[in-house]
Order: structure tokens, then C-alpha cells, then sequence
């Protein structure tokens, strides 16, 4: 199969290629590699962006055919891979990125693709090819990168999406190691710390919680049941985005023993959909718990989610280690922790780690 092929939409023909359209092409790439020798975030996210317009609907083989113009072919392809990946393109991001490791196997740049494609894998599913992946690519990566720290992070999480739970271990303190030697990143700290915190674990209790479609139910209720748990705010876009998958989720597998429960607590300020369309809204600052709970409750009229929403309260929150939201924690029949995640992320892995903790076959009762 050839690479335009390959490479869908990305790689369209055009009825005349222009030598300005090449220039704009390697200016956005250098570019790109200049921010990301400077470790600027920001700047880094306007070259991404810079290079994926300069792409969009280029024949980047043809364009770019000249034997100089192979490491941007390279990078356009790791670039425009990734991103499919990020906006839930598996399928496409699997092909662009396998394309890049066969074309180009010892290159950079496809040593950098066995994360976005690795996690391509886990969102169709595919655990384990996943995971020979990721085992390959943190062996090949440079210590310090941020490249290895998403690897040590993805390798965790696909061991402990198995029921792994010494290897997901080890690979997150892996992570912490290297952020110890090589320089800290508070969000990959937060991230791998909490997860090294709860994984195995039995669940902290919810204590003190008002519930808003569905009767109210205690952890020692659910014994038997798999529990997710999303921590959440209304004010949280990333939030806001992972509820459809999450309401489909339950909707799919609430009669096999899935509870799946939105838990918040008391923020001053939040969000509210309009009425016409749960996409479009208004903030809202100055609220008490009272105008609070009021405001969960519309929330979930007008955003349309069928599963129960509990507000709680911080030290509830701090039992979990929440720092970063959204949070999704998954419990299973016994009462134990068995995956955390941070951020919204795609609804593969998720769904796959929920279809194992639901095979598993409820605790017996006691006997007597």
C-alpha cells in the first residue's frame, strides 16, 4: 500500500504543487524543531499547529520527494499522526504512524511514534501489542525527554489495564526517577504519583455526599458491583467532553454491574449549558453550597447525562489524591482500586479495563 494511500485525507492531490506551498511546508517544520529546543509549551502548540495547516490537503509525498526534504516528510508525519490520535482518529493515526516506522524505522521520529501509536493500539483494544510497543519504545528513548516520561506513563497504564499491578508500579516509579535525575514536570508528578498511590488500594468511602439521579448508595452497598468514578467540575471543559463517552458507557454496561458516578464538590464558581444546547453556556461565579447543589441539578437536566451526579466534599476529594480533573478511578467487585487516569483521553482503554473488572464473577457471600 503506498503512502499516499496511507495517508487519507492528508495526503490529497492537488492539481498543481507549488514551490511556496514546500517553503511553507519546512518553515513551519524548523520552526516547530526550534520551539521544541526550547522547551516552550506555548510555542510549541503554535508550531503544531503552524505545520498541520501548512499540511492539510498536500501531497506531502510528492512534495516533499527531494532526499533533504526526508526529515520533514518525517516529522509531518510523526506531527499529523499524533494528532489524529489526540482527536480520536485511531485508525488513521495507526496507518500515518505505522507508515513512519516502516518507512523510516531508525529514524528519531519513529522512535518518538511508538507512544501515540501505542496508545492508538490500546484505544482499539489491542493490550497487548500495545504493550510490546511501549516496552520497545522506553528502551530506545532519551532519558529526561518528555517522550520517556509519556512512555513510562502509558506503560504503567497499559500494565495495570492487564491487572498488572507490581509492573504498573515500577513503570510509574520509573517515571519519578526520571523526573528526579533530569528535571521535575509538576504534572507528570501529580499524575504518576497519584496513580502510584491508589492502584491496589481499597477505595476510600464517600463519607459525607448528596446524590442527584439515583438513591443514594454507600462503597460497602456496591460490594459485588464495578464502580467508576469520575471527579469532575462544571467549570471543567475536559470535564465536560469525557461525559458523552461516559454516559454511553453506562448506558452499555449498566445491567452487567457497572456504576458509573459523576463526583464533585462545592466550587464557588461553575458552568451552565443553555437550554437549546449543552455546548454552548455561561459561567457562573459567587455560590454557596445551597445555589451550588442547585446548580448541579440544572446541570444535569440540561446536559442530558442519565447517570447519578454526587456531590461531596474536599476531604473526600483528598482521600483520592485528586489534583488534576477530570479523574477516573475504577473499583472493582472487591472494593479495589484498579486503574486511575488522569485528563479525558479516549474511551478505548477504558472500556476494555471495565470489560475485565466485569468478567470477573462478584465475591461470594459470607457463609453463616
Amino acid at each position: 500500500m503506498t503512502l499516499s494511500i496511507l495517508l487519507s485525507a492528508w495526503l490529497l492531490a492537488t492539481p498543481a504543487i507549488a514551490d511556496d506551498t514546500a517553503e511553507d511546508i519546512r518553515n513551519a517544520c524548523s520552526d516547530l524543531v526550534a520551539a521544541e529546543a526550547s522547551a516552550n509549551p506555548s510555542a510549541i502548540r503554535r508550531g503544531t499547529i503552524e505545520l498541520l495547516t501548512a499540511c492539510k490537503d498536500q501531497n506531502l509525498e510528492l512534495l516533499l520527494k527531494a532526499e533533504e526534504d526526508t526529515p520533514v516528510l518525517r516529522k509531518c508525519l510523526l506531527v499529523i499522526g499524533t494528532d489524529h490520535g489526540l482527536k480520536g482518529s485511531q485508525v488513521e493515526a495507526t496507518r500515518i504512524l505505522e507508515t513512519l516506522l516502516e518507512k523510516f524505522p531508525d529514524s528519531a521520529e519513529s522512535k518518538k511514534a511508538g507512544v501515540p501509536l501505542a496508545r492508538a493500539y490500546s484505544e482499539a483494544g489491542q493490550i497487548d501489542k500495545a504493550l510490546t510497543l511501549i516496552r520497545k519504545t522506553t528502551d530506545q528513548l532519551e532519558a529526561g525527554s518528555i517522550e520517556i516520561r509519556e512512555a513510562w506513563m502509558l506503560r504503567g497504564d497499559l500494565h495495570a489495564a492487564r491487572g498488572e499491578v507490581l509492573d504498573a508500579r515500577r513503570a510509574w516509579s520509573r517515571l519519578i526517577d526520571d523526573l528526579e535525575r533530569y528535571g521535575n514536570d509538576a504534572r507528570a508528578r501529580r499524575n504518576s504519583t497519584v496513580r502510584l498511590s491508589l492502584l491496589g488500594k481499597k477505595a476510600p468511602l464517600l463519607n459525607s455526599s448528596t446524590w442527584f439521579g439515583g438513591d443514594r448508595k454507600t462503597l460497602t452497598q456496591l460490594r459485588g458491583e464495578v464502580v467508576l468514578f469520575d471527579f469532575w467540575a462544571t467549570w471543567c471543559g475536559p470535564c465536560r467532553e469525557l461525559m458523552p463517552g461516559l454516559d454511553r458507557i453506562h448506558q452499555s454496561h449498566k445491567d452487567q454491574g457497572l456504576n458509573v458516578l459523576g463526583i464533585t464538590k462545592p466550587y464557588a464558581r461553575g458552568w451552565l449549558p443553555s437550554k437549546e444546547d449543552p455546548k454552548r453556556g455561561q459561567g457562573i461565579n459567587g455560590m454557596d453550597r445551597t445555589a451550588f447543589l442547585m446548580h448541579v441539578s440544572e446541570f444535569r437536566k440540561r446536559f442530558g447525562v442519565s447517570y447519578p451526579f454526587v456531590v461531596t466534599s474536599r476531604s473526600e476529594f483528598d482521600s483520592y489524591g485528586v489534583g488534576g480533573i477530570p479523574m477516573v478511578v475504577l473499583i472493582d467487585r472487591q472494593g479495589t482500586i484498579a486503574w486511575v487516569r488522569v485528563g479525558s483521553g479516549g474511551e478505548g482503554l477504558l472500556e476494555t479495563v471495565i470489560g475485565r473488572l466485569l468478567a470477573k464473577q462478584p465475591p461470594a457471600p459470607p457463609s453463616g
